[in-house]
């Protein structure tokens, strides 16, 4: 009597990883004086195996939260008229206290590949890590007369950390309980 038991599991085909590096130009709706914090939130929603490799589509959403300062007037007139829809205090204010800390929220897309020696079209992928880790710049590329910044530069890197699985018939060694029914039996 065979003591082994033939069962189809996900059999680990291998796992790599990879890092994107993502620039980002952006302007500023309120001028900044000080970053008070970065947030970045990844996903990584579609991907793709081929031979030997794994395609994948991502997006990163983005807060830079910054105090800026309490002044009502930051803009010439002819600015101010060309955007009827700036308000006082700034609707994306978290708090207030000799200035405002308000947010800017970007969402960056991205794509990459990450090899796996091994993997064909029809695998399984589970994404083990997509984040963003303490590799990040702001780079302030438009500054005005009193040193706020209206525009910058955002340089970060994503990790991604991809696994590739495939279901497959295996044998098995049956448990030592099962043996002994089995030889009840």
């Amino acid at each position: 009597m065979s003591h082994r038991t033939l069962i189809k599991a996900d059999v680990v085909i291998g796992e790599g990883k990879t890092q994107i590096l993502i620039e980002k130009q952006f302007m500023l709706k309120w001028p900044l004086k000080k970053v008070v914090d970065e947030q970045f939130d990844v996903d990584i929603f579609h991907t793709e195996v081929c031979t030997d490799k794994v395609l994948f589509n991502g997006e990163v959403q983005k807060n830079l939260i910054f105090k800026t300062p309490f002044e009502k007037k930051w803009r010439t007139e002819e600015e101010e008229s060309e955007d009827e829809t700036r308000h006082f205090p700034p609707p994306e204010v978290i708090e207030q206290q000799d200035g405002f800390v308000v947010f800017h929220e970007e969402v960056i897309q991205f794509a990459g590949f990450v090899n796996v020696k091994g993997a064909r079209a029809g695998d399984h992928v589970q994404i083990l890590e997509a984040a963003v880790k303490d590799c990040t710049a702001f780079i302030p590329t438009k500054v005005d007369k009193n040193d706020l910044v209206l525009e910058g530069k955002q340089k970060f890197i994503v990790d991604v950390v991809i696994k590739v699985t495939r279901k497959e018939q295996i044998w098995v060694d049956r448990f030592p309980a099962d043996k002994k029914r089995d030889e009840e039996e």
